[in-house]
């Protein structure tokens, strides 16, 4: 906009320059060429290729001969470097000329030769030189210009001499040497300078114009040059080479770098790299060869996928801006979504930190809806650069707000601030990747401890072999309590089972035959698999198929295992910090809320939901931000700096937002107006008060006249109302349905917002004194709306104000036009808003500072506290990487991980902490994959391989549920034929009623309309598909069924958008409530009746992801009952061989056509054939255009279409007119089926107060207030304000009187009633700062004055001035050398920096700062090499010992036989412990598992007597004459068949043999062989099951099994007929029923009235009709027909309710009821009095009661003071008024008017609380309280001193103890081994230290020093225990250890004999 010329009334403006005048500010803002300037306002946008703000364009020139020569005279590099930098558009235009001067060539090349020799001082410096590089490089003049130069440089016209082409090809030489090192430019084109100009120099050599020292130099040149250039071709040739290998998957070698080396962050290299990023596929099948291996692929695929999409679009972006092209040939760009004129406003006050908020230009974004768009929702990352992305600035979306969107505007949370300068103009890139889920994971990555990862096992090594979780094992049995898993109902049977336990519902779950029969469990046998594994295992994989209870199973799980929480968590307070909860993940917000509302149905207590994102009511008081409250520490350290700055940053944005909206005091904008203008203003104050000063704004911009009053009003909340409202445009109601973007926002966020509005609320109040234009007022005389609309259209130019410049040359403001007045005053404001925004930028730092450590330091601790005190805590799994040191610290054993099968790997390993030691994945493989941003790295990187669908793929353990309870057969059997051909049905899904209306319970609809593509979100959508499924959920509606059972699913999200669009519309207000969503969104839901809308239908043929089988899958298994699909089938069949089969499926069983039928309930035979959304108005009501008909019970006619719902019409609502009147004849005006209001037509009525009241009728006969005001005069003389009806309140005047306080002296105008001065106190408080509180209040103690307080340690803040010490962030360092980050206050404590540290090892560890190398123990693998030759497998800590070699080497046994056992594993020791009572045998008597590993399993053949030849082990060969044939019989039965039973049973008598008998009945059927079929039977294996047709004797023909046709008569016909009755009514009923009327009756009773019974009863006596009848009193009422009135009567419906006046004993009048006139007397009269008590106050009581004075005493106590006791009591003796009292000390407290001063207490409220120091006996000073001096000597000094002890130890201790020594004893024992007691203690006389000593048998033995080794002992710790073989005297040879090589006779031998039985079988005893 251009700038508005002077007008006449200007006077100060100059005459002669006007506005256009150019002068040296000017030119400051922009440079000037050819009389065009270059301003801030008018500038080219090099990325969007058009002219903003301003469209002129602005010429600018190439750098001349002259700016050249300027240039190079430069005697500072710097300041050559700054004016290219300068000017660098004029640069590119000169070196982009196609010809150039050689003069301007030339004195170029020096130019750049000079800079490229400068010595690099700084960054910008560097970062100069490298953009004059980067404009040389690619430009004319390096790439055809100076080739044309090189070439030329012999000709005459060029040179002259010698030395002059000899200076040229050097100052060349020069020039291009720079390029080759790094090869800053193009290979080819490096290579065409160098090689032209070593020909031309040759060339001129040879013509002797060149010498031979140049010549050689060139070659020296050309050589250099020609290495790096083959060394760069080579690079790129394997560049290709790699980026090609990727590209296919295939990638040798190790990784380029450590990923944990690479920044999360994206890079400019990540962005701007053309080549793939280093990648290898996730291994679906095998191990991953390491630890590293597995962390490395993980982090590189997670990174890429947030990282592609952002590199693709912004090169794309750049590709564009370099070759722009018209918009309607521009290439959409689907990876980001661009934002241009992007600039950083200001910083954002949260509770999380701050956010800035950031405007952009919606010009190229006019369409966009932004309630409906998932631009910029919570957590996207977004890119702003200013420089073509060379300089990046990372962020994510803090907070998303539509009405922020609308005007262009978002908060940003900024990542790299260090990059971020607030004054640039930026573009903005936002990337479609949810940044905030993958921060957090890729970080834990990085931090992963390589030397073990949870499950390792199994997640690494892909073991097979699953071990039992690590709290079960060494147990030999585990009692679990299974009562969760029991059926609620058990028999007496049952009971007595379970009483024959040794605690109730208690069992071992390890012993397989301990658990109860299947029939007694509330689980199927599936189930029941699944539930022992995941109790049983450390790791559980379930597979539950749709419907198949994965969710019940989780659940059943949990509950058993709080059931059985002692066996996993400690239960005693000792080990309270081992505690720890069940842990519960998953992937959605959603998700989770279900799951733990489970939980809570049988755990509501100690559940903890960790993140704030939820919807469910019940979980909000388990929210973890809310119960970790009540441990957070009271004092917060940080919270009153924290305050301070955030109500400055509250105060300073709000104040930002009030200038767009308000006028501001001239004293507001002091600072920034200009002294002359302040006083012109002050000299004409006008109108409005601001701060007690008049302001002069308002009336001087044209607002406000000056004889206008003003009243305070809300009328202006309106008018701002109603601008938003024109702004932002009427936004549709929603009907609560969740959008696209709400449901992602739900997913995404993590926790809830923060209390900014309600802060901001109080701090709005304090500003609203800083305006001119006060929002509370209202001008009487003209409407304040227009004033409104003047200044918000002010406010909102842009462009268009005052300059500096023009602003100071102003002289008199009140003579300027009243459009520069408001030129003038945005120059103000844009000033204003300079300032502020600038201190909002320093406040921003310190406050994230603060914020970051206050979360860290208390809530950390806090919530750690609470989760220890929880059983089970729930998270998703962005909140577990996020809380990754909460988990570490509360370490949770068990983990269950819900839809694990939707999970990134790499999410859920970063959820397990190293103390994990159980984990149980749910999921389904089958259905919904995990989701990956880029399909690439899904489709050759595996990276949608979930870690369940791996475990699966390596054959891991996997439990399928087989039964499902969800869908009904029909289409459960397209999950069973299609998917899942192992899927049950289980019995219950067999009952479900057919869905009313249609002719299927499964359909599919076929049509061939065509899809549409939706603008903004890259989907699809297809109108006629959203029409017929609203059309259909409607009808479905009016069947009966509510819109909660029914929900619609869409494969596209833009037709989830569309659908949502059109529920909008009125005719759709029934569905209120019905579920929309997208497909991929409802995994784990279903509902009754199920509508899908494919949407693809096309003339191309492509489906899209509709060919994926896992979204398939999920569409076709949400429903229970019904399911309905509508789709272009021609068009899936034919693309897809899955959908193919389905198709052709649904068209062998009739359930696909273009067509759904509609069948009429009431009329069965009407039918309607719905092919569009129209077809369903041939059923305007659910039924078909016949009228319904039937009579109400209110006589009229039923006037709509026919209806299959409320066909009794019981919930029917009659809409004809009311003919009822009210007891005074008034018509009511309501509808039939409305309930009659009370009258309101208006009568009069005299009160008894005389005044007359107009009142509705029927409030005719109730009691009335009077609204008339009162009369009465208080105490105080003035007239009462208030009602007649209202009671007076004396004590409490409202009238405004003069008033002089006694106690100040103030005279003010207050109401009658105040007694305490309201005027501001004027006292001093002792820090200097005036008092804020009123006068008559007793001044306080804390000042709560802002100030700049400078603390004892330097520092100075911004605080409340009563703040006692430091709140800035410490700036010591620790010892250690990390920085404290405590506040300055506070003790630095142990450092808790993670650093990298040497173990004692000589490994390397990261760990905590303060923790000691010598006490952590190094988990790595040892090295060593064991004495048995074989590598230790411990880990470094632990003790190496060939005893615990666990290598597998042969051995021979006992028997002979070699086989491969551990190395440390000795058989013939072993296998000693069959022999009980010897050492070995109690050694090894607990190693069941090592004497498995000896049993010889070498198989031997057996021939049984039976003559069954079987094959057993070795080792149970000494027991074959105990064991019995276990093979099948042989023999034959006397049927024929073989037997089945084993071979040492007898045969059976009955033959289980399956063959076919022909039965009684004729028919065949297969039964077991011993059946009986010679006889009919109705029930067993022999009834006959076969269906056959038999007619009953009511002639209706039924079908029954075979075997129940004889019993037929037996069951009632259930056919229904229709009958006509004796009344002559028509009754539908089954053939087997009576039929029985349900009309009602038409027959008239005797009064007249029709009867209102059911025909089908007999018509009452009794006519409820109401009638009016005079009662015996006179009045009329309205009773039902059959009351009698007779009589007069005090209560029932006769009796007469109307109000009659009666006069009472007191001379009061009342009213009462006319019934009630005999009784009144017995009432008290509570009419209101006023009386005066003898005290003189007034009481206002009730005519029966004795009036008691509640007015406080007016006396004075003997003190001088009021008292304050209530009237009625006697005057206290003790005045608790609060008075200053000198002590006995001197001091000064204020303390109540009784207590005694008089002597020194030392406790009480007489105490002297002041502190004083003293000076103790040993010298130290000591701060106490006056009360105390007489008392401290008793106080031991705790001050620390250094103490050197007579062992010339040093040791710290307080003043008042006695040293202790507490190092370790350096003396030596007699033995020469060092003392290891402490040195306080006596040496000991025993040396522990262990050493070698030769034993009395020879053999060597490490013992402790003391021991006596002399003697020969056979137990303690000088028994010799080497192994010797010893002989016994049967001739074994056995091994025993040294010591009891002696007593081997003692013992029996436990060897075979070995002596021959008789007939030469072997002896088998020992």
């Amino acid at each position: 906009m251009d700038r508005h010329p002077p007008t006449q009334e200007d006077d100060n403006w100059p005459v002669t320059t006007g506005f256009r005048r150019h002068n040296s500010a000017e030119a400051g803002r922009g440079l000037t060429y050819s009389g065009r300037t270059l301003t801030q306002n008018s500038c080219y946008n090099a990325n969007r290729g058009s002219w903003h703000k301003n469209e002129r364009k602005d010429v600018v020139s190439a750098l001349n001969m002259n700016d050249l020569k300027k240039i190079h005279q430069m005697e500072s590099v710097n300041d050559v470097l700054q004016t290219l930098s300068s000017r660098a558009n004029m640069l590119k235009l000169l070196l982009n000329e196609q010809r150039m001067s050689n003069d301007v060539l030339e004195i170029l090349l020096r130019i750049f030769v000079r800079v490229f020799e400068c010595k690099i001082t700084n960054y910008n410096v560097s970062e100069k030189r490298k953009t004059a590089i980067d404009l040389l490089k690619d430009s004319t003049f390096f790439k055809s210009v100076l080739q044309l130069y090189i070439a030329h440089l012999g000709d005459s016209s060029n040179t002259k001499t010698q030395s002059q082409i000899e200076e040229k090809v050097a100052l060349l030489s020069t020039f291009l040497r720079v390029f080759i090192p790094g090869l800053e430019c193009k290979v080819n084109d490096l290579e065409m300078h160098i090689t032209l100009l070593d020909a031309t120099s040759k060339a001129l050599f040879v013509q002797r114009n060149l010498s031979k020292e140049a010549v050689i130099e060139v070659a020296r040149l050309k050589k250099e040059a020609d290495k790096c250039i083959t060394e760069a071709k080579e690079e790129e040739k394997k560049r290709r080479q790699h980026a090609s290998a990727i590209r296919e998957g295939i990638v040798h070698g190790p990784p380029p770098n450590d990923y944990r080396d690479i920044p999360i962050l994206p890079t400019k290299d990540d962005l701007h790299s053309i080549e793939s990023p280093f990648l290898r596929p996730n291994k679906t099948k095998g191990s991953y060869s390491n630890h590293y291996h597995y962390l490395d692929v993980q982090f590189r695929l997670l990174r890429e996928d947030f990282i592609g999409p952002l590199r693709d679009g912004i090169q794309r972006h750049l590709t564009n801006v370099a070759n722009p092209l018209p918009r309607d040939q521009r290439k959409r760009n689907p990876d980001v979504r661009l934002y241009y004129d992007v600039q950083i406003d200001h910083p954002v006050f949260s509770e999380n930190g701050v956010h800035y908020r950031v405007k952009f230009s919606l010009s190229n974004l006019p369409r966009i809806k932004w309630q409906n768009t998932k631009r910029l929702i919570f957590g996207s990352l977004v890119c702003l650069s200013h420089d073509n992305f060379q300089t990046l600035l990372f962020g994510t979306v803090g907070n998303r707000e539509e009405d922020l969107l609308r005007r262009g505007r978002v908060d940003l949370k900024l990542h790299n601030i260090e990059n971020m300068v607030n004054t640039r103009v930026y573009t903005m890139v936002e990337s479609t990747a949810f940044f905030e889920s993958y921060r957090p994971v890729l970080q834990v990555l990085q931090q992963f401890n390589e030397e073990y990862i949870p499950m390792e096992n199994y997640i690494i090594w892909a073991s097979q072999n699953i071990e039992q979780p690590k709290y079960l094992r060494n147990k030999n049995s585990v009692m679990y309590d299974i009562t969760s898993l029991m059926k609620e109902e058990l028999g007496t049977q049952d009971r007595r089972w379970l009483r024959r336990l040794q605690n109730a519902h208690k069992i071992d779950i390890l012993d397989d035959n301990a658990w109860p029969a299947l029939k007694k469990l509330s689980l199927d046998e599936s189930q029941l698999s699944a539930v022992k594994a995941a109790l049983t295992k450390e790791l559980s994989v379930i597979q539950g198929p749709p419907g198949t209870g994965k969710t019940y199973i989780g659940l059943k799980i949990v509950e058993t295992l709080l059931r059985n929480k002692s066996h996993w968590s400690p239960n005693n307070d000792e080990h309270a910090e081992h505690k720890s909860p069940i842990m519960v993940i998953c992937y959605t917000n959603h998700a989770l809320d279900q799951f733990l509302e489970g939980i809570l149905k049988f755990s509501p207590k100690n559940l903890v939901r960790i993140g704030g994102r939820s919807k469910s009511e019940e979980l909000a008081r388990f929210n973890l931000k809310t119960l970790s409250k009540k441990y957070r520490h009271k004092s917060d350290d940080f919270q009153t700096v924290i305050d301070a700055l955030s109500y400055q940053m509250i105060q300073a944005e709000e104040m930002i937002k009030l200038c767009n909206k308000y006028i501001l005091s001239e004293y507001t904008l002091e600072a920034v107006i200009n002294d002359n203008h302040f006083r012109c203003l002050q000299d004409s104050r006008e109108e409005y008060l601001v701060d007690g000063k008049r302001s002069a704004l308002p009336a001087w911009l044209g607002l406000l006249s000056t004889s206008h009053e003003f009243e305070k009003t809300e009328d202006v909340v309106v008018c701002d109302d109603e601008v938003k409202k024109r702004e932002c445009g009427d936004v549709p109601n929603t009907k609560n349905l969740m959008t696209e973007v709400d449901m992602l926002m739900y997913q995404r966020a993590y926790d809830d917002a923060s209390d900014y509005e309600t802060r901001k609320k109080s701090i709005l109040r304090d500003l609203y004194t800083k305006l001119a234009y006060d929002p509370t007022m209202k001008c009487k005389d003209s409407p304040l709306k227009e004033h409104h609309a003047t200044l918000l259209k002010q406010l909102s130019v842009i462009d268009d104000e005052t300059t500096e410049q023009e602003a100071d040359r102003l002289v008199n403001i009140r003579r300027l036009s009243l459009n520069n007045r408001w030129r003038l005053y945005r120059y103000w404001i844009t000033q204003y808003k300079c300032t502020l925004r600038e201190m909002l930028f320093k406040l921003q730092h310190d406050y994230d500072q603060l914020v970051g450590r206050r979360i860290y330091e208390q809530d950390h601790e806090a919530k750690c506290k609470v989760i220890r005190e929880s059983v089970v805590v729930g998270m998703t799994t962005t909140g577990a990487a996020m809380n990754k040191e909460l988990l570490n610290a509360i370490r949770p054993k068990i983990v269950i991980v819900e839809e694990a099968a939707e999970i990134l790997e790499a999410h859920i390993v970063t959820s397990l902490t190293d103390q994990c030691e159980h984990l149980i994945l749910i999921g389904d493989h089958q259905q919904l994959k995990p989701s990956s941003t880029v399909y690439k790295l899904a489709a050759k990187f595996h990276l949608d391989t979930s870690l369940f669908e791996r475990m699966v793929t390596n054959d891991v353990p996997c439990q399928r549920l087989s039964s499902q309870h969800r869908m009904r057969p029909e289409i459960s059997n397209i999950m069973r034929r299609h998917f899942y051909s192992h899927l049950l049905d289980d019995e219950s899904v067999n009952h479900f009623d057919d869905i009313m209306g249609v002719s299927h319970n499964l359909f599919f609809i076929n049509h061939d309309f065509k899809e549409e593509t939706v603008e903004d979100m890259l989907s699809k959508s297809n109108v006629h598909e959203a029409e017929y499924c609203l059309a259909l959920a409607k009808y479905f509606f009016q069947q009966g069924y509510q819109a909660a059972d029914i929900a619609i699913l869409a494969t596209y999200r833009g037709q989830v958008l569309n659908l949502k669009e059109k529920l909008r519309d009125e005719k759709y207000a029934c569905l209120e409530g019905i579920y929309v969503s997208a497909v991929d969104n409802y995994q784990g839901e279903e509902n009754d009746i199920i509508l899908v809308s494919l949407v693809r239908s096309n003339e191309a043929g492509n489906i899209g992801f509709l060919k994926v089988s896992n979204r398939m899958c999920v569409a076709l298994s949400r429903a229970r009952k019904g399911l309905f699909c509508i789709g272009n089938f021609t068009l899936l069949a034919g693309k897809n061989d899955l959908w193919m089969r389905i198709v052709n499926d649904m068209r062998s069983s009739g359930r696909i056509g273009n067509h759904l039928q509609l069948n009429c309930h009431n009329h069965p035979k009407t039918k309607v054939k719905a092919f569009i959304a129209k077809d369903f108005e041939k059923c305007p009501l659910g039924g078909c255009d016949r009228m319904c008909e039937i009579r109400l019970k209110c006589g009229h006619v039923c006037p709509n279409y026919c209806h299959p719902n409320d066909t009794h019409h019981e919930k029917y609502e009659c809409r004809e007119p009311c003919v009822r009147t009210c007891d005074r004849g008034h018509p009511c005006s309501r509808r039939c089926f409305q309930n009659c209001l009370p009258c309101k037509v208006i009568v009069s009525r005299t009160l008894n107060c005389s005044h007359e009241a107009q009142i509705p009728c029927a409030k005719f006969n109730e009691p009335v207030d009077c609204s008339e005001p009162c009369g009465r005069k208080l105490q105080c003389g003035h007239k009462c304000k208030r009602k007649c009806y209202e009671r007076c309140l004396l004590w409490r005047c409202l009238e405004i009187v003069n008033k002089s306080f006694n106690s100040c002296g103030h005279d003010l105008q207050v109401k009658c009633y105040i007694d305490v001065c309201p005027a501001p106190c004027e006292n001093m408080l002792s820090c200097g700062h005036g008092c804020k509180n009123k006068c008559g209040e007793s001044c306080t103690n804390k000042c709560t004055e802002i100030i700049d307080k400078t603390f004892t340690c330097g520092h100075t803040m911004n605080v409340p001035c009563f703040t006692p010490s430091c709140r800035f962030p410490c700036s010591r360092e620790k010892t250690c050398g990390h920085p404290c980050p405590n506040i300055c206050c506070k003790s630095c404590g142990v450092c808790y920096v993670r650093v990298t540290k040497e173990l004692k090892c000589g490994h390397k560890r990261l760990m905590y700062c303060y923790e000691d190398v010598n006490r952590v123990h190094c988990r790595r693998m040892c090295s060593k090499q064991l004495s048995c030759g074989h590598q230790c497998k411990l880990l470094c800590y632990e003790s190496c010992s060939s005893s615990l070699c666990t290598e597998m080497v042969k051995k021979k046994l006992n028997c002979g036989h070699d086989k491969e056992v551990p190395c440390n594993i000795n058989p013939e020791m072993l296998n000693s412990r069959l022999t009980s009572g010897t050492h070995l045998y109690n050694t090894y008597a607990d190693r069941g598992k090592e004497i498995d590993l000896i049993k010889c399993t070498v198989g031997l053949i057996v021939t049984y007597d039976c003559m069954h030849v079987t094959a057993i082990e070795c080792w149970k060969s000494s027991t074959i004459g105990e064991t019995e044939c276990q093979k099948m019989c042989s023999r034959f039965l006397q049927c024929g068949h073989q037997c089945k039973e084993l071979c040492v049973n007898p045969c059976t008598v009955k033959c289980t043999e399956n063959v076919e008998k022909k039965l009684k009945c004729g028919h065949i059927k297969t039964v077991r062989c011993y059946v009986d079929v010679t006889e009919v039977a109705t029930k067993g294996e022999s009834a006959c099951q076969n269906l056959v047709k038999v007619t009953r004797k009511c002639g209706h023909e039924i079908t029954v099994e075979c075997c129940k046709s004889s019993t037929t008569e037996e069951t009632k016909c259930q056919r229904k007929v229709v009958e006509t009755l004796s009344c002559k009514h028509d009754v539908i009923r089954k053939c087997s029923q009576i039929g029985i009327c349900t009309e009602m009756c038409s027959r008239l009773l005797p009064c007249g009235h029709l009867c209102k019974e059911p025909c089908v009863n007999l018509c009452t006596d009794q006519c409820n009709e109401k009638v009016d009848k005079k009662l015996m009193c006179g009045h009329t009422k309205t009773v039902r027909c059959y009351v009698d009135v007779t009589e007069v009567v005090t209560n029932d419906e006769a009796a007469c309710q109307h109000l009659v006046n009666v006069t009472h004993e007191c001379g009061h009048e009342i009213t009462v009821k006319c019934c009630e006139l005999s009784t009144f007397v017995e009432k008290k009269c509570q009419r209101k009095v006023i009386e005066t008590l003898s005290c003189k106050h007034y009481v206002i009581r009730e005519c029966s009661e004795i009036g008691i004075c509640t007015e406080t005493c007016s006396r004075l106590l003997p003190c001088g003071h009021p008292c304050k006791e209530p009237c009625v009591n006697a005057c206290t003796d003790q005045c608790n008024e609060k008075v200053d009292k000198k002590l006995m000390c001197g001091h000064t407290k204020t303390v109540r008017c009784y207590v005694d001063v008089t002597e020194m207490v030392t406790k009480g409220e007489a105490a002297c609380h002041h502190l004083v120091n003293v000076t103790r006996e040993c010298g130290h000073e000591l701060t106490v309280e006056c009360c105390e001096l007489s008392t401290f000597v008793e106080k031991k000094c705790q001050r620390k001193v250094v103490e050197t002890l007579s062992c010339k130890h040093d040791v710290i201790r307080e003043c008042s103890e006695i040293g202790i020594c507490t190092e370790t004893c350096s003396r030596l024992l007699p033995c020469g081994h060092q003392c290891k007691e402490p040195c306080v203690n006596t040496c000991t006389d025993q040396c522990n230290k262990k050493v070698d000593k030769k034993l009395v048998c020879g053999h060597t033995k490490t013992v402790r020093c003391y021991v006596d080794v002399t003697e020969m002992v056979t137990k303690g710790e000088a028994a010799c225990q080497h192994l010797v073989n010893v002989t016994r005297e049967c001739g074994h040879e056995i091994t025993v250890e040294c010591c009891e090589s002696s007593t081997t006779e003692k013992t029996k031998c436990s060897k075979w004999c070995s002596k021959k039985l008789p007939r030469g079988r072997c002896c088998t005893v020992l």
